[in-house]
């Protein structure tokens, strides 16, 4: 980095390509680092791809560089960018050998059904026709009606495998669980400082588009951090923030303006 960008702190969003949302995450980086230059459109444009949520926002179109391109919310599939941060952070110090990493969430999200409540019953323990429905069955007419019943319950399960794959693809748990492991591996070499404060109970019924339901939210957050367990990750992570262990490097793998660190 150059002298009067090293008093700047390194930002990144991310951002996700309208074509090929399968393809690698999109990064706007605000400085250099290994490999790449900071991106030199403006900050609210990448704001505002990185906010592009689908049904919501419309794409945004990003001109620099040419030919651009458009771009969606980043979290369409790295809605908790933790690993994506400790990727980052090795390219802009790439000397260094472990990193803190302090992840912030949104809330516990519902668990991801593909199936009602109804499929919770193993099939040998569905209880028999009743004489009730056997009388039904028999009026004229009864049995169409409940194949049109079931026409409408399929395609009310058709919604729900979407709206659990959306939920899929927007899950930060899986990213936390993998750091989580990681930073608690075996080879004491290997671990790092790492915190989550992620909300757990009442944010999962919110939804996006309940933005001002912020006191209720102020409330939830509250309570959390006010959790016994939640204070002791507090001072645990602010004590480590305000006197970071040394910092242990490993040999530089090669020389290039941008490695000093």
């Amino acid at each position: 980095m150059a002298d009067n960008q090293s008093i700047i702190c390194p930002t990144f969003v991310v951002a996700t390509r309208s074509i090929g949302a399968e393809s690698h995450p999109v990064i706007f980086r605000s400085y250099d680092c290994e490999d790449y230059d900071s991106d030199k459109c403006a900050i609210w444009e990448a704001a505002r791809c990185t906010s592009a949520a689908p049904t919501f926002f419309e794409p945004m179109f990003v001109s620099t560089p040419p030919p651009g391109g458009w771009f969606l919310d980043g979290g369409l599939a790295h809605n908790n960018p933790s690993q994506l941060a400790l990727d980052e952070a090795q390219r802009i110090w790439p000397t260094v050998k472990q990193f803190c990493l302090v992840s912030v969430g949104t809330g516990w999200q519902r668990p991801v059904e593909f199936l009602d409540k109804g499929h919770a019953v193993a099939p040998g323990a569905k209880r028999s026709p009743t004489y009730a429905s056997m009388v039904f069955d028999s009026i004229p007419g009864y049995k169409r009606a409940k194949k049109l019943t079931r026409a409408v319950e399929g395609a009310w399960e058709l919604k729900r495998i979407a709206s659990a794959i959306a939920q899929l693809s927007t899950s930060s748990e899986r990213v936390h669980e993998h750091l989580f492991a990681l930073s608690h591996c075996r080879d004491p070499s290997q671990r790092f400082p790492y915190y989550r404060f992620n909300v757990q109970r009442g944010i999962h019924d919110i939804e996006l588009e309940e933005w001002k339901a912020t006191v209720r939210i102020g409330e939830l957050t509250a309570r959390f951090m006010d959790e016994v367990e939640s204070q002791m990750l507090k001072r645990e992570c602010v004590d480590i923030l305000l006197q970071p262990p040394q910092i242990q490097r490993m040999p530089l793998r090669f020389s290039s303006p941008t490695n000093r660190y």
